[in-house]
């Protein structure tokens, strides 16, 4: 009889930890720019033109678009206060962990730009 309450807490305790898809009026297409920047490589200073950015967050996934490269993430999101969403998500290319916080309100994402790239703001497109 233990044995089977334990299994029965196991299996209810692995579903109360499976994450909940984001609210449905967060999906959708979020687009910015890069500002252009400046890369030191010890001898000289590499100047980098701004940037096109996109992310289109899905119920299960994300696609990032950083200029001409496109990257599929599954991710995961936490509340981070009242009014701001943290999505966390792995980039495949290089397995840097990226953090970008969604604005609940203006809907828009903060990125944190991985170092030497600066913060940028991704507005969401409307649907015409």
């Amino acid at each position: 009889m233990t044995k089977a309450l334990f299994l029965l807490f196991l299996i209810a305790s692995s579903f109360a930890n499976a994450q909940k898809p984001l609210k449905k009026k967060f999906f959708g297409k979020y687009e910015g720019e890069i500002a252009a920047y400046k890369i030191n490589t010890g001898s000289q200073f590499i100047d980098v033109s701004s940037t096109p950015i996109s992310i289109v967050i899905q119920k299960k996934d994300l696609v990032l678009k950083v200029g001409r490269n496109e990257m599929n993430v599954a991710y995961t999101w936490s509340k981070k206060d009242k009014k701001t969403i943290q999505i966390e998500f792995i980039r495949p290319i290089d397995e840097t962990k990226e953090i970008v916080i969604l604005t609940k309100k203006s809907k828009e994402i903060l990125r944190e730009g991985i170092y030497p790239q600066p913060k940028c703001v991704l507005k969401k497109v409307r649907k015409n």
